[in-house]
């Protein structure tokens, strides 16, 4: 369900996810790119949803939720370096995202409802896809090429602002490198 009301959003951004989230779908803030956009790494690969979307518990309204957050977060600037608070919600809230699949399997796209999870979530970025300056997903094996061609209706605009790379790091961290200082990325990505 989508927050309705300004206090409703308020909730939703002081909202804690469960601990365990960290754990098993893992995002963070890297650090800031030449031009002080946040630069945020989502480990998609690693998210092992296909059990809560197909038990449809708690866990699963939590997960959503926390994709929800991660999306007004997004929305309200609350990922943009701030010298101090009056700064929020400017117009140059954009952030840049790391997607990266390693990891991802065909397990992970064998559920009807785990694919249609991760197709809401890319439905959810592109609401938003005017806060992306740019992006990359990193560690695309063929069968994320196949969700990005299905998903692509769904995430046109976000899509187009994406480079997408395959498994070869020699490859992508160059490429990450020229928009990204080194200091600011984990060593998977050329920090």
């Amino acid at each position: 369900m989508e927050p309705s009301t300004e206090q409703d959003i308020s909730d939703l951004l002081e909202w804690k996810p469960p601990e365990k989230f960290k754990q098993q779908y893992p995002s963070y803030l890297s650090g800031y790119d030449y031009d002080n956009r946040a630069v945020i790494v989502i480990l998609t690969g690693k998210w092992d949803t296909q059990k809560i979307a197909e038990e449809e518990g708690q866990d699963l309204k939590d997960f959503l939720r926390r994709n929800h957050q991660f999306i007004e977060r997004i929305k309200n600037g609350y990922y943009r370096r701030r010298v101090n608070e009056s700064e929020r919600g400017s117009n140059d809230d954009e952030i840049v995202i790391i997607m990266d699949y390693d990891g991802f399997d065909f397990r992970q796209v064998q559920s009807q409802k785990n694919t249609m999870l991760a197709m809401k979530f890319l439905e959810q970025l592109e609401s938003c896809y005017d806060k992306f300056a740019y992006g990359f997903i990193v560690n695309a094996n063929s069968l994320v090429d196949q969700m990005l061609s299905l998903g692509k209706p769904l995430m046109g605009q976000f899509i187009e602002r994406m480079e997408i790379h395959g498994t070869n790091p020699r490859k992508f961290i160059p490429q990450i490198l020229k928009k990204i200082p080194r200091s600011q990325l984990n060593a998977t990505y050329g920090g």
